[in-house]
């Protein structure tokens, strides 16, 4: 006698949903067993628990290095970096400061010093570039906003670019 199908949708039950995780994470991992046995294919598996366990097969065993140690490996490296990128921000901003010893100090104000003097030649090279940029601008007159005012003898009062 056969099995019956059954619906495929998400189980409600937390005890019965831990179970059936069980029973069908093995029986993948047997299957692709299985598959790697008959065929000679190289098979790799990662199964993800709803608790972010992994579970893992790989039919090549120690050969190789696994994909999910290896993805393990990037992520704890980009981390590392991650972390030391946002020790170097609050440095700059200013914030904890604390753990610093008078050279870490002399060191980081030096690097803020040659930060502001960049900063400057950039905003001086770009008022040149945009005082170059003059003569091949359109020519702007000084119009009143509202014609009445010449007639008013304000002049000078409510101007603006056209």
């Amino acid at each position: 006698m056969g099995r019956g199908k059954i619906e495929i949708r998400r189980i409600e039950n937390n005890t019965s949903r831990q179970v059936t995780f069980t029973k069908r994470r093995k029986g993948l991992i047997k299957k692709a067993s299985e598959l790697a046995i008959l065929t000679d294919a190289a098979v790799g598996l990662v199964v993800v628990s709803a608790t972010q366990k992994t579970y893992e097969y790989c039919s090549l065993g120690s050969q190789l290095l696994r994909p999910s140690q290896q993805m393990y490996n990037n992520l704890m490296r980009m981390k590392f970096e991650n972390d030391n990128l946002q020790k170097s921000i609050k440095l700059l901003k200013g914030e904890d400061l604390t753990d610093l010893s008078i050279d870490d100090l002399k060191q980081l104000e030096q690097q803020l010093e040659n930060s502001a003097k960049m900063i400057r030649h950039r905003k001086v090279e770009e008022a040149r570039n945009l005082l170059q940029l003059g003569p091949h601008m359109h020519q702007y007159q000084l119009q009143p906003t509202q014609p009445n005012l010449q007639d008013l003898g304000l002049q000078g009062h409510g101007l603006q670019l056209w």
